[in-house]
């Protein structure tokens, strides 16, 4: 598994967080609280690279939702937010991590993304259901509530297949450069690697959130 042990003793333990103003007062620091991976941004204010298979991705899901909800409720400003579904962990084919990733991208189109990636952390983490085959994971869109023809039809189209070969392209490529090493990982637009060891583990979604803002307003 990738190094997301940090991130791990970070998130486990935490009690609930009182809401809080987002404050931009903080003082981040360049190396101890995010790296510079290029120096081109994006139009993805957020980007979050993440596996229905990691376990340190299922923990930090409610503290991840909680960060997003805080920004969305505090800052005028819209922010974009974007899940990458990664497709290079061991221990399941690849093959089958990329059709994953299709049912993701699918879910997003329809709506209902947050509520599709809840449901797989549910079954993969809570009811220990295998996902290793093309077949095992339609299984599961149907008891979602995928229809036959968005199974059969809409995760083979060529719109489908292109996004998610984009996603991996993009995946593999940062993996070989050694900009991300683990997932769960952060990126905001896509100039920023957050480092999720520097994050204050006793008010994490709110440092999370507070962390967001600052670097996307640092440009």
């Amino acid at each position: 598994m990738f190094k997301s042990k940090l991130l791990l003793s970070a998130v486990i333990g935490l009690s609930s967080l009182l809401a809080v103003n987002v404050s931009h007062a903080a003082d981040y620091e360049e190396g101890k609280h995010y790296s510079v991976i290029s120096d081109k941004a994006t139009n993805v204010d957020i980007k979050e690279y993440f596996s229905a298979y990691c376990p340190h991705c299922e923990k930090a899901e409610p503290y991840v939702v909680s960060a997003r909800k805080r920004i969305r409720s505090t800052e005028k400003k819209e922010y974009s937010f974007e899940r990458s579904h990664v497709s290079f962990l061991g221990g399941v084919p690849k093959s089958s991590q990329k059709f994953l990733t299709s049912s993701i991208i699918l879910s997003d189109e329809l709506g209902k993304q947050d509520e599709y990636v809840e449901f797989l952390f549910h079954k993969i983490h809570k009811e220990n259901i295998r996902l290793v085959t093309p077949e095992d994971i339609q299984v599961v869109m149907t008891e979602f509530g995928f229809t036959e023809d968005q199974i059969n039809n809409e995760m083979v189209s060529t719109r489908i297949m292109d996004k998610t070969s984009a996603f991996v392209k993009e995946q593999e490529s940062l993996v070989r450069e050694g900009k991300i090493k683990g997932v769960p990982s952060f990126v905001v637009k896509g100039k920023y690697l957050i480092n999720l060891s520097g994050i204050d583990s006793s008010k994490f979604s709110e440092d999370l959130a507070n962390l967001i803002v600052y670097l996307k307003e640092k440009g």
